[in-house]
C-alpha cells in the first residue's frame, strides 16, 4: 500500500485536513499533499489510522516506500548534466 492509497482510504486530503482541526496538531490541505512525496509524519499516524483503518505497519511500510522513491529521484537528477536537464 502506498501513501497515496492510504490518504485515499481516509477520504482524501481535504478530509484529513478537516479532521486534523479537531486534534492538537492540525495540518493544512497543502501539507497533506506533501505527504505523498515525504511520507506521513508520525505525529499524524493516530489520525490516519482512525480515518483509514490501516495498521501502523502499513503506514510505516508506505513511508519507507515513499522515502526510497524520493532517494531514487534525487540520484537520477544528480547524474544528469545541466544540458541534459534542458532537453528533458
Amino acid at each position: 500500500m502506498t501513501v497515496q492509497q492510504i490518504i485515499h482510504a481516509c477520504g482524501g486530503a481535504m478530509t484529513v485536513a478537516s479532521a486534523s482541526r479537531r486534534t492538537t496538531t492540525p495540518v493544512t490541505f497543502e501539507a497533506v499533499f506533501k505527504w505523498y512525496r515525504n511520507g506521513i509524519p508520525e505525529t499524524h499516524w493516530p489520525l490516519v489510522i482512525g480515518l483509514s483503518g490501516q495498521s501502523v505497519e502499513e503506514i510505516y511500510n508506505a513511508n519507507r516506500t515513499a522515502e526510497k522513491r524520493r532517494k531514487t529521484r534525487r540520484k537520477s537528477r544528480a547524474r544528469r548534466r545541466p544540458e541534459q536537464w534542458a532537453a528533458a
